[in-house]
């Protein structure tokens, strides 16, 4: 269960919103507030000090703090924010971050990334992105999971926090078939290639009902889909069909590329989504 949230701000409209929804969803548990901004050390300091009065001013009484019913604790900190951010995550023992929206800038992005996503590479709690304004639980969350390495700990990562309504929702399972490019080569018919799908899902039916039974959800709840473009595209696409409200997708952070990447298919929902996208590191 959520007990204590850290929500970054740059005190903008963006973080407004992403703001209003961690006190919300703070307050379905009871969960401890960590309020942060960080001052990006690399300015004069003159500017420095400018903005820690700014900050200072926003966070006293009568500042921007949506609900007065939980336990609130402001910071300011002055430092590289992504390392800020994890260093205060650490230190306040929270167990989820939530940052709003980015503006998008794909030339700018591709190579620094943004704070919220650099943050997300080396976090190892989930990471809340946040893009539309909503309260209470998430009642249509949709999780991407690899039943080929039966990696679940997304979704047990994101149930844990108690965030979510398990009856409302959707677990992707996203699979290639790898024949797809022979078969098109070959110049087989429409009909071959639906014939190769359906038997390609016949055998895999029975590891995704495997599958939902240890994560104590319902066969139903399941959806074996194709990728025919590239798995972030079909995550994002099931997400719209579906009208959800959160997309839930992990990272395997299994070697130094991987961190620097974030994973290519994390990183392409977090930066391609409309919808609230919750991160979940590897277990």
């Amino acid at each position: 269960m959520l007990k204590h949230v850290l929500v970054a701000t740059d005190f903008s409209k963006r973080s407004a919103i992403a703001c209003e929804r961690a006190f919300d969803l703070a307050g379905l548990t009871g969960a401890e507030i960590t309020y942060l901004h960080v001052i990006d050390e690399d300015q004069p300091q003159s500017l420095i000090d400018a903005a820690k009065r700014e900050a200072e001013i926003l966070f006293s009484p009568g500042g921007p703090t949506p609900r007065t019913d939980l336990k609130v604790n402001h910071r300011v900190l002055v430092g590289d924010p992504h390392e800020a951010i994890n260093d205060a995550a650490d230190d306040a023992g929270a167990d989820l971050l939530v940052f709003g929206a980015h503006r998008r800038a794909p030339l700018r992005n591709a190579f620094i990334g943004t704070t919220a996503e650099r943050t997300i590479r080396r976090s190892r709690i989930p990471a809340l992105v946040v893009r539309i304004s909503g309260q209470g639980l998430y009642r249509k969350p949709v999780c991407a999971l690899d039943l080929v390495h039966q990696d679940f700990a997304p979704w047990r990562g994101a149930s844990r926090l108690a965030i979510m309504d398990s009856a409302g929702a959707r677990i992707l399972f996203a699979y290639e078939s790898g024949s797809l490019d022979l078969l098109r080569k070959a110049n087989k018919g429409v009909k071959s290639m639906e014939e190769y799908l359906r038997a390609e899902r016949s055998a895999v039916l029975p590891s995704v009902a495997k599958a939902m039974q240890d994560l104590g959800l319902k066969p139903e709840q399941a959806e074996l889909v194709t990728t025919y473009i590239s798995p972030a595209e079909t995550i994002l696409d099931f997400a719209k069909r579906e009208k959800s409200d959160l997309i839930v997708v992990g990272t395997h952070q299994k070697s130094a590329f991987d961190r620097v990447m974030l994973g290519s298919v994390s990183g392409a929902v977090l930066n391609r989504s409309d919808l609230d996208v919750l991160v979940v590191p590897p277990a």
